[in-house]
């Protein structure tokens, strides 16, 4: 048969979801589900739609997309609960999740999710640990941490938070993730593997291109860090490969870095601030 909803309610909560103010068009025709015009608080600061197939015989089939744009990172936080509570203040600028996979659980589930992941985050504070906490919970890892503070570690600012990914079959391909700090750039080029709980990419920092400028043109300090034959600090790469919980980093030299990915790196890490801005959707102009 056929089933039509529409819903419009003041709270719905669902697992580790706390949403307010959602409102949707449902339809379930032949085993089915469409979900259409999802909307999640009062300015409708998330919105989405999205398709699952549930047919018996089959692993459950879905494809969806959700976008948020100029919103307070810690509004967006929020719909899970205690989750990660006090774990991401700032700028939410956008975030745009278009993805698809089957399965019968989040197990299932990550070794075959597919699509396009952006966000772009800005002017605010993380707690890395909460963070890593919260998401263990979230996708309900084997091996998810207990973590007793005794003391309150300090929060790290940032001025930006910025990265595209492209997934395919479970594994994250990025070459721009992007952690900006007052003081330096870092970037991630490489590739998360959610199946197998692990990664395998290369991590460059240097400092911000105004203190870059400057240490350079001081004619002895700037040659010495430098080492004569750079125009950027670029001074830092690492390999960080292993399972997510307790990756390997090892410094390597520059000179050892293939020629696309070092083409990458000076791109971001020397570029204007003003490299960081978030794609419109598409069909909009």
């Amino acid at each position: 048969g056929v089933t039509k909803c529409s819903l419009n309610v003041d709270r719905f909560d669902y697992k580790v979801l706390k949403l307010q103010k959602v409102s949707a068009n449902a339809v379930y025709r032949n085993h089915i589900f469409k979900l259409e015009d999802f909307k999640v608080g009062d300015s409708n600061f998330i919105h989405g739609q999205g398709i699952m197939s549930m047919k018996e015989s089959e692993p459950k089939r879905f494809k969806g997309n959700i976008r948020a744009n100029d919103i307070p990172a810690n509004q967006l936080v929020s719909i899970f609960g205690d989750l990660f509570q006090n774990g991401l203040t700032g700028q939410l600028k956008g975030l745009n999740l278009d993805l698809q996979g089957e399965g019968n659980n989040w197990d299932e589930i990550r070794k075959t999710l597919s699509g396009k992941v952006a966000i772009h985050l800005t002017s605010g504070e993380s707690d890395i640990e909460v963070l890593k906490a919260g998401a263990y919970q979230l996708f309900d890892h084997p091996s998810k941490p207990v973590v007793a503070k005794a003391v309150e570690e300090p929060r790290s600012e940032y001025k930006n938070i910025f990265g595209q990914f492209l997934l395919s079959r479970g594994v994250a391909k990025t070459e721009n993730f992007v952690y900006e700090t007052e003081n330096r750039r870092s970037s991630i080029v490489g590739k998360l593997d959610l199946g197998q709980n692990s990664m395998d990419v290369v991590m460059g920092v240097a400092p911000l291109a105004q203190l870059d400028k400057f240490l350079t043109k001081i004619p002895i300090f700037g040659k010495i860090i430098t080492g004569g034959d750079e125009k950027s600090l670029v001074k830092a790469y690492y390999t960080v490969k292993g399972p997510f919980e307790s990756p390997e980093a090892t410094p390597i030299p520059f000179t050892s870095l293939g020629k696309k990915v070092m083409g990458i790196f000076q791109g971001i890490l020397q570029a204007p601030q003003d490299i960081f801005f978030f794609p419109e959707p598409e069909g909009t102009n």
